[in-house]
């Protein structure tokens, strides 16, 4: 006969006894202990997520804002993706300012040419009308606001290879263009007279384009260092002037502006 105490089958399946209300209580107190800590572990959490997002709009915040960090980082990271430095002039001859941009992605993600000029504005429809007479006759062009690159390796394709082509601009990771001898980056501030004619001396320019800041204090001081040494024949282009809109009709000869001034 075998013994109903030694079948440890019989113990393991035996049913348990329902828990005492001593235990009960005990288990209550144990989660009463652990849910200050649930607390605290979910605030701590709640507080890096939250001052992960107000660290994150404040750099959205300060892309906006010129010179701030956000602005600062997104202009190294912009002006790294493939830079011009090494550009020199191709030899290819155009008939216009705008079809050099035909074939090219347009804006500033271009890699050839990162510029707005063409998708942002109508400015090559325009300028293939007052610059056309300037093609093969500028000798010496300046564009206000280099940032890229684009735009001077535009006027370096468009004009002819005897002309040179100047920037001015106040950051100095703009490109230098050291493979072209007709190409040349001067870093200053435009709104500073005194640099600007001890930077540009006696030099004489057929064709000055201002695409700098845009505010009308800059653009006024950029015009009021830089307009003597424009050519008698030459012209002075300002773009993105805050007064005013020129609609692309412009080109078919009809002119539209828009004032907000």
């Amino acid at each position: 006969m075998h013994s109903r105490r030694g079948d440890p089958s019989r113990r393991n399946n035996a049913p348990r006894s329902p828990t005492s209300p001593a235990d009960a209580e005990l288990g209550d107190l144990e989660a009463e202990k652990d849910e200050p800590r649930k607390r605290q572990r979910w605030s701590v959490r709640t507080w890096i997520l939250s001052l992960a997002a107000c660290l994150l709009l404040l750099f959205l915040f300060s892309i906006k804002v010129e010179f701030g960090f956000g602005y600062v980082f997104a202009q190294c990271v912009f002006k790294a993706y493939h830079p011009l430095d090494e550009y020199r002039k191709s030899g290819d001859i155009y008939p216009s300012v705008s079809a050099i941009l035909e074939k090219a992605p347009k804006g500033w993600g271009s890699v050839d040419f990162p510029t707005d000029k063409a998708s942002l504005h109508n400015y090559t429809q325009i300028y293939d009308v007052l610059l056309a007479p300037y093609q093969h006759t500028a000798r010496n062009v300046l564009e206000i606001g280099i940032k890229k690159g684009g735009s001077m390796k535009l006027w370096r394709e468009f004009f002819d290879a005897s002309a040179f082509i100047y920037g001015m601009d106040i950051d100095p990771s703009c490109p230098t263009f050291t493979r072209d001898a007709h190409m040349k980056s001067i870093i200053l501030d435009t709104n500073v007279r005194k640099d600007v004619e001890a930077a540009v001396g006696d030099l004489r320019f057929d064709i000055i384009v201002d695409d700098g800041c845009h505010t009308n204090t800059c653009i006024w001081n950029s015009w009021k260092a830089l307009f003597p040494s424009l050519e008698p024949h030459g012209v002075y282009l300002v773009e993105d002037y805050p007064k005013f809109r020129v609609e692309s009709s412009w080109a078919d000869g009809k002119i539209a502006m828009d004032f907000h001034g």
